[in-house]
């Protein structure tokens, strides 16, 4: 009976030596020593960020050059670039952050004469592969906003009767030339009768 309770005895001790010598490890402030693992540790990592991809219009499938292409993400790492003469881009770089998160990625993609695009998403790097097609504007759709309305049309006429700029609604230059003609007004009245975006 004894050995067996000066068993335990020893069993007890060697518990509450273990448990004395692990709670050493941390200090008066909660804090870890180095060298130990528990909540604090943060390990950090060297990952990617940005986008890259290619930007193409929607109807024709054709790339989109010059388009600005703008990226933030969580950690407030910001970027920007523009598409090539293939529509492709790749803009970002690399820094570090804690490991083993993901990371908020904001993409905004941005061409004349096409509605621009937003996509987020989380991604372990930080980094958002992404193809993206861009609808064109339609056809006097001068407030950007998919769609045609009477009031359009009319500033539509008062172009082509010289008594509006251009600048007033560039939707209209549906050929992109920097002049407006009857054809263009002509198309911005189709997309009125059809509804517009719910047929590009």
């Amino acid at each position: 009976m004894r050995r067996r309770r000066s068993f335990l005895l020893i069993q007890v001790l060697l518990l509450v030596f273990w448990h004395v010598h692990a709670v050493a490890d941390v200090d008066a402030t909660g804090r870890q020593e180095p060298g130990t693992v528990g909540p604090e540790c943060d390990p950090q990592c060297e990952i990617r960020y940005g986008a890259g991809g290619t930007v193409t219009d929607l109807e024709t499938g054709q790339p989109i050059a010059g388009a600005t292409v703008s990226v933030s993400t969580e950690g407030g790492v910001n970027t920007s670039g523009t598409t090539g003469a293939d529509g492709s881009y790749s803009v970002g770089g690399s820094t570090t952050v804690r490991c083993f998160l993901d990371y908020l990625v904001d993409l905004q993609i941005r061409a004349e004469g096409y509605y621009g695009v937003r996509r987020t998403g989380y991604f372990s790097t930080a980094y958002m592969p992404a193809d993206i097609e861009l609808r064109p504007w339609l056809a006097g759709d001068c407030n950007l906003d998919k769609t045609v309305d009477v009031s359009e049309l009319v500033v539509g006429l008062q172009i082509l009767l010289g008594r509006e700029s251009l600048a007033r609604c560039a939707a209209l230059d549906v050929n992109r030339d920097g002049s407006s003609d009857l054809l263009d007004l002509v198309h911005a009245v189709r997309d009125a009768r059809d509804g517009g975006a719910a047929n590009r």
